[in-house]
């Protein structure tokens, strides 16, 4: 037998536990409030999903946080194993979980999309959800306004 052969025989030392916590450590998961991630959901609770987005803990998105638009099945909006874009809206927690927001994301979509409205001196289609002596609470891609009586054509 040659000396090569012997090294083959040998049994590698594996990756201990203790190897792949160090691993852990010294990778950089530095995910900051307002960074946009990848994920996927992998799990529902009553009050939300856990996100997978490659950290050291997964982050979790609130179900309020799912969507402009009030939610019901958490699972229509955010369905398992389907990768989307998440914004991050918290700091990591002492176990090193962050939440994350959809609904903050197509907020700033709406309102970019309302200043180039206003840029271009258009009007929008708005559905009306309350009144009050005032004027009219209204629903405009989501968000909640409020148009004056004296701005209404028809203010009966």
């Amino acid at each position: 037998m040659n000396s090569n052969s012997s090294r083959s025989q040998k049994a590698e030392p594996s990756f201990s536990a203790e190897d792949f916590a160090k691993a852990l450590e010294q990778q950089d998961y530095d995910f900051r409030k307002g960074q946009k991630v990848r994920g996927q959901a992998f799990e529902y609770v009553s009050e939300g999903a856990y996100i997978d987005i490659g950290g050291k803990a997964a982050a979790f998105l609130p179900i309020a946080e799912a969507s402009v638009k009030p939610v019901s099945n958490l699972a229509e909006v955010v369905p398992l194993n389907e990768e989307r874009d998440f914004l991050i809206v918290s700091e990591a927690n002492d176990e090193g979980q962050v939440k994350v927001s959809i609904r903050q994301m197509e907020l700033r979509k709406v309102w970019e999309h309302l200043a180039q409205v206003q840029e271009s001196n258009e009007s929008l289609p708005v559905r009306v959800i309350g009144v009050n002596k005032g004027g009219v609470t209204v629903n405009v891609e989501g968000l909640r306004g409020f148009i004056p009586r004296s701005h209404l054509s028809e203010r009966g």
